[in-house]
């Protein structure tokens, strides 16, 4: 397999993101990044460059996402100076280093989340650049991860996620719980004759053995059992 530069690998990255790469190539490319761009080796190495995670965010997104997927950004052992009291120019400031609002969302998704909270969304993606997405399966995936379930998803994006439920991928991605059921309770006629013998009288095997009776009176077993163990 070929060997990508890493100006290269963030090109085939930010073209995954930004939907670029058609649908035909999409599997392959999904391959290629997987496999080559990062390891957390090459990661670490990529790390020494900055000091501190907003820096390595912002100059080598694609490698902070590794990392952060991955759950090593503390070995990378840099400064966490990420603002967590974001307001319009902070939000607008770190939406400058995107393209596009697929792009935005999936780099700094707490900025994001705020613009859009705050009804700043338009405002501060107008430098971007206005095409329509279209969303593969992966990419439905990949924005579906960022929440807690289907109904989180629906209301936070509603374009991949009308795409998910129009391809029948929304199952995939957020498979539904089975529930438990209750289990129907059964019994051989030998058994239910075991449990009525505990009993001296037929009103005691009535009163504590509800759920036998019923059986064994629905199998047509019940008077053949009452008459064998309590006869008159």
């Amino acid at each position: 397999m070929k060997k990508y530069s890493q100006k290269e690998q963030e090109q085939i990255l930010r073209k995954l993101n930004e939907g670029i790469i058609g649908k035909r190539k999409q599997g392959t490319w999904d391959r290629i990044v997987k496999k080559t761009i990062f390891s957390k080796k090459s990661v670490l190495e990529i790390a020494k460059k900055y000091n501190t995670l907003q820096e390595f965010r912002v100059n080598s997104n694609g490698a902070f996402q590794y990392a952060e997927r991955y759950n090593f950004l503390d070995e990378l052992n840099l400064e966490r100076k990420f603002n967590t009291d974001r307001n319009f120019e902070s939000v607008k400031e770190s939406a400058k280093q995107y393209n596009s609002r697929y792009e935005f969302q999936l780099g700094d998704m707490p900025s994001y989340s705020k613009a859009q909270a705050n009804g700043w969304l338009d405002e501060v993606c107008l430098h971007m650049v206005d095409k329509k997405i279209e969303y593969t399966f992966e990419m439905c995936k990949e924005i579906a991860s960022q929440y807690s379930g289907r109904t989180e998803w629906a209301t936070k994006h509603q374009n991949s996620y009308a795409k998910a439920l129009r391809q029948e991928w929304v199952d995939i991605i957020f498979p539904k719980k089975k529930k438990c059921g209750r289990v129907k309770p059964s019994f051989t006629k030998s058994q239910i004759i075991n449990l009525a013998k505990k009993y001296n009288k037929r009103s005691d095997f009535r009163r504590n053995e509800q759920t036998a009776m019923l059986f064994a009176k629905n199998q047509g077993w019940l008077n053949d059992i009452l008459n064998e163990v309590f006869p008159k």
